[in-house]
């Protein structure tokens, strides 16, 4: 693939997707029948389990900082979360970039090379959400908001409508 398409088939993949799974953005997360192993979780809506998935942290936002950072820094931080194998499917797909004099790639690669990132721009963020679904082939980020400041992104992958 050339990398020049990848910002394009990064965003129609996202729009498709976040179509695909509008109605449970806005519903509610908890962990029930957790099991590290296979790292299942299921989505709950009025307390029926409306989604089963796995999860896998993505990385953080601080609104404060306005700083991204990666899932991989909290699990080389042993910050205990979730496996974060995914993330590091990303990382060798962008060390294998070729990268040309080609300011676009050279900052994509950047973006995802540094454990963290200075959000500028909000579509800073959703490039990032964007590709890293994308490269990926999961089906849908979740944004949990539990904390004020803070907002954690995941991937789910293997997403089963209950």
């Amino acid at each position: 693939m050339e990398n020049n398409n990848l910002i394009e088939l990064s965003f129609n993949y996202y729009d498709l997707k976040k179509k695909e799974y509008k109605k449970y953005y806005n519903s509610s997360i908890y962990e029930h029948n957790y099991d590290r192993t296979t790292n299942i979780f299921y989505l709950k809506k009025n307390n029926n389990n409306i989604l089963k998935f796995e999860k896998q942290l993505l990385g953080s936002f601080n609104k404060d900082t306005n700083m991204f950072t990666w899932g991989w820094y909290y699990y080389i931080d042993d910050i205990k979360h979730d496996n974060t194998y995914v993330i590091n499917k990303i990382l060798n797909y962008i060390f294998k970039m070729k990268i040309k004099n080609n300011d676009i790639t050279l900052n994509i690669r950047n973006i995802f090379l540094r454990y963290q990132y200075n959000i500028s721009y909000p579509l800073e963020l959703e490039l990032i959400l964007a590709t890293t679904l994308y490269i990926t082939k999961s089906d849908m980020i979740y944004r949990d908001v539990n904390n004020k400041n803070i907002i954690f992104y995941y991937l789910l992958r293997n997403v089963e409508i209950l």
